[in-house]
């Protein structure tokens, strides 16, 4: 694997705006400022702090987010309890389980990210859905095919370690063919 050019990426997505990483965490501080109820309420239609829908879930019908956050508001005593027992994955758990018709699971994750960032829990794992999965292959952290619902940092290059969780699990989705590049 060519470290120098992973580790150019890396710089490239922790420095540059037009990567996720610097607005990954203005989001997240969006989300902080709010109280539990409406963290929740606004993870769960996915709206910003200038109320337009965030880019992953721009296909999805209004109708399904609307019952997700419907949902999600009637667990709040439960998520409230991820805070003390069980983190961001007992979260992502409840998340996936109270998932109504039209939420796939990156939906799932992002709304678990969002009201985590609320509660100050975060991903101890890279979860793996969607693009990530395609990254993870492309940099030889899994196997075509391999099925399981996350990484641990000791499975990824030893460089990634610069980047919390969430942010390798956006890195990986963003720079998924860019790895290609590495072997």
């Amino acid at each position: 694997m060519n470290i120098d050019k992973l580790q150019g990426f890396v710089d490239h997505y922790k420095n540059n705006p037009t990567y996720c990483c610097l607005d990954l965490e203005a989001h997240l501080w969006y989300f902080r400022q709010m109280t539990l109820d409406e963290a929740i309420k606004t993870a769960s239609i996915s709206r910003d702090a200038d109320n337009k829908r965030f880019s992953h879930q721009r296909m999805l019908a209004e109708k399904s987010l609307q019952s997700q956050a419907t949902v999600l508001s009637s667990k709040i005593n439960e998520i409230k309890k991820c805070q003390e027992e069980g983190g961001f994955h007992a979260l992502y758990e409840l998340v996936k389980q109270a998932r109504v018709s039209g939420v796939g699971a990156l939906t799932c994750y992002d709304i678990a990210l969002r009201i985590g960032a609320n509660l100050n829990i975060y991903p101890v794992y890279v979860y793996l859905h969607a693009g990530v999965i395609d990254g993870a292959v492309n940099i030889r952290a899994m196997k075509e095919g391999e099925q399981k619902p996350y990484l641990t940092i000791d499975e990824l290059p030893p460089i990634l370690t610069q980047l919390r969780p969430h942010e390798i699990e956006d890195f990986l989705c963003i720079f998924k063919k860019h790895f290609l590049e590495l072997f």
